[in-house]
């Protein structure tokens, strides 16, 4: 048996390593923000092999043996970790959640030292790429096929949110799929285990070359629905958000910035220009308890983004996005807290 370690960005940012997974009847053990671990079982001349074609891709460790270990980090003894990886292994096995650690840098927080809720957004998502993928239904599988996911709705429920330099982790687990739609769930946790909030989200997948929703059920032979797990978010479902005709709040130019590799306003960013239209004050008086967003239609380079906002009560606020004065792209919902 062999383990390899390559950077995660190889595995996310191309299709190259997930081919090569295929290629050699590999699977990947674990994958996190930094790396991936790959894993092979077969003759020294196969694991060879493998190792021949992922050291271009850059390789950053490789062990073979009986039993064997890979690092978190370049320079630990590879034995110190022997425990933790057979015991990931084993939840693997046994369970359909994928479980990702993070830290809350100090570049990622707010004027309290916590978390934004748009880095925190950014983090659920990558750990829906991350457990698709190890899955085989990651954005660079599915790009060959010419298609790709897209979030459609997003509602997350905290007690707390992270302080900077704490540890936290995420794990997330599929809850429905359905021919157009599928259901995926995310709990958050403290770095002790504790339980701190809860997402759910509905996504599908769409063609690239006609932006169409693509059957679930169909494709990969229906395989999806195998990732399907019970495990409970304890949270109400996204909502259905109104906004009644008013003045815009304010407007805003989408800017480079702004643009995703899709070629469009990336979805986080409509959470951070929502966020914006509370003054500090209230973000000093209050904390955010609910955040809802569902997403409509698509923006781009140019575009002039109107945001309306409609008070529904002292602590619930309504918020729908037009572009051009016209078409809906977004509307979001944020329940605040004393």
């Amino acid at each position: 048996m062999a383990l390899y370690k390559v950077p995660a960005l190889s595995l996310l940012g191309s299709n190259q390593v997930e081919k090569l997974v295929r290629k050699h009847n590999a699977r990947i053990l674990e994958v996190n923000q930094t790396y991936a671990v790959i894993e092979l079982t077969g003759h020294p001349e196969e694991t060879q092999a493998l190792y021949d074609e992922l050291m271009p891709m850059g390789l950053w460790q490789f062990v073979r043996s009986g039993r064997i270990a890979i690092t978190k980090s370049p320079v630990e003894r590879l034995s110190n970790f022997l425990a933790l990886v057979e015991s990931r292994k084993v939840k693997m096995e046994q369970n359909k959640v994928g479980h990702y650690n993070f830290v809350a840098e100090p570049f990622h927080v707010d004027f309290s030292g916590h978390l934004t809720m748009g880095v925190l957004g950014n983090h659920l998502l990558n750990c829906a790429g991350f457990h698709s993928t190890d899955r085989g239904f990651g954005i660079a599988n599915l790009n060959e096929a010419h298609y790709t996911w897209v979030l459609s709705r997003l509602a997350v429920e905290l007690d707390e949110m992270p302080y900077q330099y704490k540890k936290f982790s995420i794990s997330t687990w599929v809850e429905n799929v359905y021919r157009l739609f599928t259901d995926r769930n995310f709990e958050i946790l403290d770095e002790d285990g504790r339980t701190i909030g809860y997402a759910r989200s509905v996504w599908a997948m769409i063609s690239q070359q006609t932006r169409k929703p693509a059957d679930l059920l169909t494709l990969h032979g229906g395989s999806i629905v195998d990732y399907v797990c019970d495990k409970e978010c304890p949270i109400e479902k996204p909502s259905r958000i109104k906004v009644d005709d008013c003045e815009p709040d304010t407007t805003y130019e989408a800017k480079y910035s702004d643009i995703d590799i899709n070629g469009h306003v990336n979805s986080i960013k409509y959470i951070e220009r929502v966020l914006d239209l509370f003054p500090l004050d209230m973000y000093k008086e209050k904390r955010i308890k609910r955040f809802e967003v569902a997403y409509i239609a698509e923006s781009y380079y140019g575009d002039t983004l109107s945001f309306y906002k409609q008070k529904i009560n002292e602590n619930e606020y309504n918020v729908e996005i037009k572009k051009n004065g016209g078409e809906v792209v977004c509307r979001s919902k944020m329940i605040f807290i004393n």
